[in-house]
């Protein structure tokens, strides 16, 4: 974090930018929450201070797993649906998908399971046009979740038939 501050410093926009996304993943995967939102918000100034709305997008999507991970619902819907947006404005698919999947769990997690099958489905042919087969495998096995939870047993079998045919490529590629 402190070689951010210091690249922020010198005007080092892009590097500052990276360094504060590299020290908020390093946060988020010990589980430190607080800082990695506070680095996140760091690289959102730098991002929205560049105009970069691509990146901007990203960083949203990364706020809202923060938030979501600890337990901030609803700051973690307001983040993922402003990253949808602007990830779709950029035309940033990937970006797309993932915010899709990750509104897609928040749905679940507060027992929104229409609004979580339509993110999930939203998200699947996006997986495919990208050839994200694990992507896809675990949409698919969200979906069966969804489905089973909505009593919707035969879209719930099919759904997880496919995602294991979908899991056994993977193994065999």
């Amino acid at each position: 974090r402190a070689a951010a501050q210091e690249a922020r410093a010198l005007g080092w926009l892009t590097r500052a930018a990276a360094s504060f996304g590299e020290a908020g993943a390093s946060a988020y995967a010990r589980a430190d929450f607080a800082t990695a939102i506070s680095c996140c918000l760091e690289r959102l100034a730098i991002e929205e201070e560049r105009g970069d709305r691509r990146a901007q997008g990203v960083v949203h999507g990364n706020l809202g797993a923060v938030h979501s991970a600890s337990g901030s619902v609803a700051e973690a819907r307001r983040h993922l649906d402003i990253a949808l947006a602007l990830s779709r404005e950029a035309g940033d698919r990937a970006a797309e998908a993932s915010a899709l999947v990750n509104l897609g769990a928040v749905f679940v997690s507060t027992g929104e399971n229409q609004g979580a099958e339509k993110a999930f489905l939203e998200a699947l042919p996006l997986l495919e046009a990208l050839g994200d087969r694990a992507g896809q495998a675990g949409v698919l096995g969200n979906l069966g979740a969804v489905h089973k939870a909505l009593s919707d047993f035969p879209k719930a079998l099919d759904d997880f038939r496919r995602a294991i045919s979908v899991t056994g490529e993977l193994r065999i590629a």
